[in-house]
């Protein structure tokens, strides 16, 4: 353990976001903790070590400890904690809390375009949680405008699906599948969790169409049971 410590060193930050983003937050913390898990180790690491610990807890579920990491005051300069912070805030489904946080970060001139249209892809989500339809579509449509299936693929698909699902709210049942059947295509009948998502409000879309259909209803449980799988 000591030599591939060693072997890590200097590169702790780096291998643990990696595993932080396979889905495996625990071997993340694991590599972190030495650096960051104790409070007086805490004060002397680098923020951006410290961020990435809490990234890696708020992947393994530990949202309160992971947001008492990123509420320092000087993490305000750090676009990443803010961010992050957010994505806690909807984790919490604390939507409303999760908005005020993320407005200042929209306003960070130094963010890259991806950054941004992420963000705002967000922020619809948050107002679409809301109910808040209105204030959610602008940020969508402004999201689809800017992004393309060649360059932002998942960008892309994800503002297709969102604006689906902010029609199906509504009741805009047509308008609602057209958006998610375009989201499930330009994902190319990949197997990955978004792809599934799109097909799951497709299905639901289709029975609430025609409730009395048999293959719609049909569609729907074997999608229910497909989540229950993934669960």
């Amino acid at each position: 353990r000591l030599r591939k410590r060693e072997k890590l060193k200097g590169y702790e930050r780096r291998v643990a976001s990696l595993y932080r983003r396979a889905y495996l937050p625990a071997v993340g913390l694991r590599i972190l903790y030495p650096i960051v898990g104790e409070e007086v180790k805490r004060d002397c690491a680098s923020p951006e070590d410290v961020i990435e610990y809490a990234c890696c807890l708020t992947r393994a579920g530990a949202l309160e400890e992971a947001e008492s990491y990123l509420k320092r005051p000087d993490f305000q300069k750090y676009p990443q904690a803010i961010f992050f912070r957010f994505g806690i805030k909807l984790r919490k489904w604390e939507y409303s809390e999760g908005i005020e946080i993320l407005k200042p970060y929209l306003a960070i001139p130094s963010l890259k375009k991806y950054e941004v249209m992420t963000a705002k892809l967000n922020l619809s989500l948050a107002y679409t949680y809301l109910g808040e339809y209105n204030r959610a579509k602008p940020f969508l449509l402004e999201v689809l405008a800017e992004t393309s299936p060649e360059t932002e693929r998942l960008l892309y698909s994800n503002a297709l699906r969102l604006m689906g699902c902010l029609e199906l709210f509504r009741n805009n049942l047509s308008t609602a599948l057209d958006y998610l059947a375009k989201a499930a295509q330009s994902l190319n009948q990949s197997s990955s969790l978004d792809h599934f998502l799109c097909r799951k409000w497709i299905a639901i879309c289709q029975f609430m169409m025609s409730p009395k259909k048999a293959d719609f209803r049909e569609h729907l449980e074997e999608v229910r049971k497909e989540a229950c799988q993934i669960q």
